[in-house]
């Protein structure tokens, strides 16, 4: 069922929780620039990259909750529409999904002594879920409508989210490989840093695909409602933070 608080709610919780992880990823990339000044210059072009699109996703969102909630105050009609606004905040999310996914295949290439092959399973859920995630966008901006965007792309969007949780093990999945096999022969400071790489990567692994699994639930089971949009963008946020925190 339709109500204020399950769609304009839900907006109004998503952009809260938005706004604290944007603050979470600024801070985020400050440290590394400090600490990390003769970075590879890919390393920094992507920090920053992550930086742009969640001012531009954050900025978004705050329209977007002002569309719903100050602009259209009173108008029940309006609780199923989809404003420009909030297709751009779902954009920046596949924005920063790809840039994710090339930060996470460089760092598969370098671990694995620069062998192509290894990443041909990353090319490929890295190809589907920006295809997907291209296809989906176009709707939201062509529709703008949750009604009739549920009704045509339900298979589609049940296809992105279970892409993205499935991806997340995955990719953490090797990781963790790479990471257990780079330490042989190496000293026991090294070790002790590997293996607080293989938490960390572990621990994101899982934030991440919590993320996509409760969006993937929440769309499955609640079309009706823009939940699964509010889970939808802190996943975003989520994953920009998690690639900065390792």
């Amino acid at each position: 069922m339709t109500t204020v608080q399950n769609t304009i709610g839900a907006i109004f919780a998503g952009a809260l929780f938005a706004c604290a992880l944007s603050g979470v990823l600024a801070v985020q990339v400050f440290l590394y620039h400090r600490r990390y000044p003769n970075d590879h210059k890919l390393y920094k072009i992507m920090v920053w990259c992550f930086w742009v699109i969640d001012t531009i996703q954050t900025t978004s969102l705050a329209v977007g909750a002002w569309n719903y909630a100050i602009q259209h105050f009173g108008d029940a009609s309006i609780l199923m529409d989809i404003f420009t606004s909030l297709s751009i905040a779902t954009t920046c999310g596949a924005c920063t999904l790809a840039c994710v996914n090339i930060l996470q295949g460089v760092r598969i290439y370098e671990l694995n002594n620069r062998t192509w092959w290894t990443l041909t399973p990353h090319i490929f859920f890295s190809i589907a879920r920006f295809g997907v995630s291209t296809s989906i966008i176009v709707e939201l901006y062509v529709k703008r409508s949750l009604l009739a965007f549920g009704e045509h792309l339900t298979p589609l969007l049940d296809t992105s989210f279970l892409l993205s949780a499935v991806a997340d093990v995955y990719i953490a999945c090797v990781l963790c490989y790479y990471l257990v096999h780079s330490r042989r022969n190496v000293p026991t400071s090294t070790k002790r840093m590997l293996d607080s790489l293989i938490m960390i990567t572990i621990n994101n692994g899982l934030l991440t695909s919590i993320f996509s699994l409760a969006t993937l639930i929440t769309w499955m089971s609640m079309q009706d409602n823009l939940i699964f949009i509010a889970l939808h963008w802190m996943t975003g946020k989520c994953f920009s933070n998690s690639q900065l925190a390792t």
